[in-house]
């Protein structure tokens, strides 16, 4: 057997042993959305990372006679950020009927609302638990669950 031969039958078995890897494997998926709890701010909205959510206090909430509008501009999107989520998933006891996406206005984004308030997170919130941008302002808040 050539060389060629050896490494193409190394090849080939390398690819059906990842093929059969991968259809076993299970994926696991954390929701889109979590409730959050600590002992300062209660229970709170949370992304699937485990970093919380924040609603801004000049955004307009949306009600059943009309859209949110979000008021983050230019100036304010560098370190809070637009979240967005197309295929959303829930944890208990959240309601994926309480979850919509909308056009923003200023820039077309698309941006994702929880019961009227459209939904951003913090730049500098990186691990699970975090809500450091809570009370920044004191127009930026964490979505409380009740």
């Amino acid at each position: 057997m050539t060389l060629f031969i050896v490494i193409l039958i190394a090849i080939i078995g390398i690819i059906i042993f990842l093929f059969f890897l991968q259809e076993n494997e299970r994926v696991v998926r954390l929701p889109t959305f979590q409730v959050f709890f600590n002992e300062k701010l209660g229970k709170y909205l949370a992304d699937s990372r485990g970093c919380a959510l924040y609603y801004y206090l000049e955004d307009e909430i949306g009600t059943p006679s009309s859209l949110p509008i979000s008021n983050c501009g230019e100036n304010c999107l560098g370190i809070w950020q637009i979240f967005y989520e197309e295929k959303m998933t829930v944890s208990p006891p959240l309601k994926k009927s309480s979850f919509s996406n909308i056009e923003r206005h200023q820039d077309g984004q698309i941006q994702t609302v929880y019961s009227g308030h459209p939904l951003y997170r913090y730049i500098n919130d990186n691990y699970p638990g975090d809500a450091k941008g809570e009370g920044i302002n004191n127009t930026w808040f964490v979505v409380k669950i009740n």
